[in-house]
């Protein structure tokens, strides 16, 4: 009976502290990785690129692909070579391709890896 007793209580402190985790994420992501994160990464700052990729990484794995490639790569892989597309209709990934273009040149092109994911 105790250790039933123990194995409940750690499984609650877990979800307690997975959920707390996801919280705090979601504040750091909102407040102050998109408004200040996102224009440092674009002009060069390491950490905030790392943050940035970290979290497309985490996305990507939220939308169906490998936690260890990027959106971007994905994207590519369904808009220039046919892959299945990441959000459901290649319309929407060739306008969210289209959009990373406008920002960076050949964002999805240049940003394709073989190494992950599905391959060619």
């Amino acid at each position: 009976m105790i250790k039933i007793f123990r194995t409940l209580w750690a499984a609650f402190w877990l979800v307690f502290a997975i959920l707390l985790t996801a919280s705090i994420t979601s504040v750091f992501m909102l407040f102050v990785a998109f408004p200040i994160g996102a224009p440092m990464a674009i002009f060069g700052s390491i950490y905030w690129h790392h943050v940035w990729v970290g979290f497309d990484k985490f996305a990507n794995a939220l939308v169906g692909g490998n936690h260890e490639e990027t959106i971007s790569s994905r994207l590519g892989k369904s808009t220039i070579h046919g892959h299945s597309p990441v959000f459901g209709h290649i319309w929407i990934d060739s306008l969210v391709s289209w959009l990373l273009h406008q920002v960076d040149h050949n964002h999805v092109s240049k940003s394709i890896d073989w190494s992950v994911g599905v391959k060619r």
